[in-house]
């Protein structure tokens, strides 16, 4: 169906990230790496391609359901990239939680 990579802030949050790739396997959506990166930013849910939109959509259906109030994890937005269709391959999106 999809790829997606992840990136998170936060040791502490390992075990919701976790969750999260195991949610996004059994929905026949392929995590292609896990990776924290410790910088401050809002959480979003990035497309490139217009074709991928539904795509994102369902994983931030999935993921915003995955993150507990507790975490520190702020909701995740839909984020639409322009300008690197031609770089990015179809059926990826980029999941960044912080």
């Amino acid at each position: 169906m999809g790829n997606v990579s992840v990136q998170f802030a936060g040791i502490q949050n390992e075990a919701t990230i976790l969750t999260l790739d195991g949610l996004l396997s059994k929905n026949g959506i392929r995590v292609l790496d896990l990776e924290r990166i410790d910088k401050s930013y809002g959480s979003s849910i990035k497309y490139f391609h217009d074709e991928d939109k539904a795509l994102a959509e369902q994983v931030l259906k999935i993921a915003s359901g995955a993150i507990p109030s507790s975490s520190g994890l702020s909701q995740p937005k839909l984020e639409p990239v322009k300008g690197l269709e031609n770089k990015v391959r179809l059926h990826y999106v980029e999941v960044w939680l912080h």
